[in-house]
C-alpha cells in the first residue's frame, strides 16, 4: 500500500514538472515566481486547518496514518474517508472564494495595473496549490482507503 501511494505522488510531481516546464512558465523566471504565501493559505492550510478542527486533531491523525496501518476496521476507513473527502470540498470551496474574492478586488482595480497582477496572482496560485494539495495529498489517501474498503 505505502509503494502505491509513494507512486502516485512521485507520478504526480513528476507529470506537473513537465508541464511547468514544457508550458515555458520556468522560460527566463525564477521558480521563486510560483510562490505566493496568500495563495498558500487560501489553497491548501485554510482548508486543511478548517478540516482539523472539524475532526480533532486525533482523528485527524488517525485518517492520515490508517491506509499505512497493518489491520484496520471498517469503521475507521470510513471515518478517514469522511476527512478526506471533506478535506477535498473545502478545498474546493476555498479556492472558489479565492477565485471570487480574486476576480472581485481585480475587477474593481482596472485602472491600477500593478494590483490587477497581484489579485491575478492570488487567484491563480490558490487555485494551484489547492489543486497540488489536492494531487498530492487527498487524492492518493482517499485511494488507498477506498482500495482497502472494497
Amino acid at each position: 500500500m505505502k509503494r502505491k501511494l509513494i507512486v502516485q505522488i512521485v507520478l504526480g510531481a513528476a507529470f506537473m514538472a513537465v508541464t511547468i516546464i514544457f508550458c515555458g512558465a520556468l522560460k527566463g523566471r525564477s521558480i521563486l515566481s510560483l510562490l505566493d504565501l496568500k495563495g498558500l493559505l487560501l489553497g491548501a492550510v485554510a482548508p486543511f486547518a478548517v478540516t482539523i478542527a472539524a475532526f480533532g486533531i486525533k482523528a485527524s491523525r488517525r485518517a492520515f496514518s490508517i491506509p499505512f496501518a497493518a489491520v484496520s476496521d471498517k469503521a475507521s476507513l470510513k471515518a478517514a474517508r469522511a476527512f478526506f473527502r471533506t478535506l477535498m470540498r473545502y478545498i474546493i470551496a476555498f479556492t472558489l472564494f479565492a477565485f471570487a474574492a480574486g476576480m472581485i478586488l481585480l475587477l474593481s482595480n482596472l485602472t491600477k495595473i500593478e494590483l490587477m497582477g497581484r489579485n491575478l496572482a492570488v487567484i491563480l496560485t490558490a487555485i494551484l496549490y489547492g489543486s497540488v494539495f489536492a494531487i498530492f495529498v487527498v487524492i492518493p489517501f482517499q485511494a488507498a482507503i477506498e482500495h482497502r474498503l472494497q
